[in-house]
């Protein structure tokens, strides 16, 4: 028995030691972290903290060098996944030239925990907020005029956005733009897995993209989407369509925790999100509803007054890009590029962060 004991607290030890070893790395890797993100600059600013939006608290991160700069807003993608924590990571090289302000959308993140009610999580009231975000940036730093970068749902709530309010954009950025309801997109791709499967010789894993696929091509509505066809489909078009340049969900956590900018708020949302993926999208039912069935770029036009630019990852597994590159090819602005990130997947910034934020800084600088 005394054996016994002694093995165990020898086994306790050396748990207790990992568990002080990992806190230890983590700590010094924030550390480092926080001084590689540091802005030095006297005209910079790196500000966090909550402005009142349409009656709620609104979470927002701003940084850049120099705060005479053009204003750069990033409409993050989800719905319901803010990411200004990981923000340094890839948008360093672009806060010498932009100012860029990054905010918690409603109804998630620190803005969820900051509100006792958040209230209605509909498309015209998170544009609306999107608005009122516009207009506190345009007011704090003294311009007219704004840079939009939405990233997949970003870009369809950033996409209504540019089109209801021109004359507020100064640019539009698309990072793994949406063009049609994402519903249809999901099954677009699946197509493409169930044909790699099959040249794979992975019998069950094709049988599976048939029977999912099949009872989603008779959905045409939110109500009877089947969320376990859904996540089936998604899935297995991460493991036969994704790249090996694609920042792995592991890779994200440790950027995520690395990050000095994250803190217990972060992680409580994340693991919301991910407990319970049928809550989860109840909670954003109209948000969702509108993303997978609602949404249409090509009715909202293809005539801007303002560049337009469009980046996709080369095997984004999550939206067709290739209707992306067709919607491009008929828009009409003063100024348009695409391009594709080689070896990357759904965030190009995350998979290759010098390449996306060089290609962004070039653009808007007039240099492409």
């Amino acid at each position: 028995m005394e054996k016994i004991v002694k093995i165990a607290c020898i086994v306790l030890a050396v748990i207790a030691g990992v568990i002080l070893l990992a806190a230890i790395v983590l700590l010094v890797c924030r550390a480092v972290n926080a001084s590689r993100y540091k802005i030095r600059s006297d005209s910079g600013i790196d500000e966090s903290g909550y402005i009142e939006i349409n009656g709620i608290r609104q979470f927002i991160h701003i940084r850049g060098e120099n705060t005479a700069n053009p204003v750069m807003i990033f409409v993050h993608g989800g719905p319901g996944s803010p990411m200004s924590f990981a923000a340094p990571y890839y948008q360093r090289p672009m806060e010498k030239t932009f100012t860029v302000l990054h905010y918690d959308q409603r109804g998630c993140g620190r803005t969820f925990y900051a509100n006792f009610d958040n209230g209605e999580l509909t498309v015209a009231q998170l544009e609306s907020d999107l608005d009122a975000t516009v207009d506190y940036a345009c007011e704090r730093f003294g311009c007219e005029k704004v840079v939009i970068m939405g990233h997949s749902w970003g870009t369809v709530l950033g996409a209504r956005y540019i089109h209801d309010h021109p004359e507020k954009v100064q640019a539009y950025i698309g990072v793994s733009q949406a063009v049609s309801g994402l519903y249809e997109g999901k099954i677009t791709l699946g197509e493409k897995a169930l044909t790699a499967a099959k040249q794979s010789s992975h019998a069950a894993d094709a049988a599976a993209l048939e029977e999912a696929l099949g009872r989603m091509r008779k959905v045409n509505r939110y109500e009877d989407m089947a969320l376990s066809d859904l996540m089936t489909v998604a899935g297995l078009s991460s493991k036969y369509l994704g790249c090996d340049g694609e920042m792995s969900s592991l890779g994200q956590i440790v950027t995520g925790i690395t990050s000095p900018y994250m803190n217990m708020t972060d992680v409580r949302w994340f693991l919301r999100m991910s407990d319970d993926t049928q809550a989860f999208f109840a909670s954003q039912e109209e948000l969702m509803k509108y993303a997978f069935f609602g949404f249409d770029l090509y009715a909202l036009g293809s005539d801007y007054d303002f560049p337009v630019f469009f980046i996709s990852g080369s095997d984004d597994c999550a939206i067709p890009q290739e209707a992306a590159q067709m919607y491009y090819e008929q828009v009409n602005a003063p100024q348009k590029q695409m391009c594709v990130i080689e070896n990357t997947g759904h965030s190009p910034f995350m998979d290759a962060p010098d390449v996306f934020a060089r290609t962004v800084t070039e653009w808007l600088d007039g240099r492409k």
